[in-house]
């Protein structure tokens, strides 16, 4: 599982990465991550934070404060750490739509 933190104009500030075992399902997967990157946010004491990903799912679920049995205690991290930003929004983002941004971005780079 990765992240990566950028600022307004998608310069990379600072990136992460964490394994975990037994992780039973994709969606399981994303959650961990999810949960993982807002730790290391508040570690670096990030506090205002737009969040994307490509698991509808659980931005939904995220969002509507709905429960998923599978994963109800990574949700309960995720909305505990969520309260401790000034500002957090999640939002779904296709993955054609999270590559492109990422080549984007590194194009941006190489100029």
């Amino acid at each position: 599982m990765g992240w990566i933190f950028t600022d307004g104009i998608g310069t990379d500030l600072n990136h992460g990465q964490a394994s975990e075992h037994f992780v039973t399902s994709p969606l399981m997967a994303e959650a961990l991550s999810i949960r993982s990157a807002l730790n290391h946010a508040l570690e670096l004491g990030i506090t205002t934070i737009h969040l994307k990903s490509d698991a509808r799912d659980l931005v939904r679920a995220i969002n509507m404060q709905e429960q998923i049995a599978e994963i109800y205690g990574i949700l309960f991290d995720v909305n505990t750490f969520a309260s401790m930003f000034s500002f957090i929004s999640f939002n779904f983002i296709s993955r054609l739509k999270m590559i492109r941004q990422m080549h984007s971005q590194t194009m941006r780079k190489a100029d």
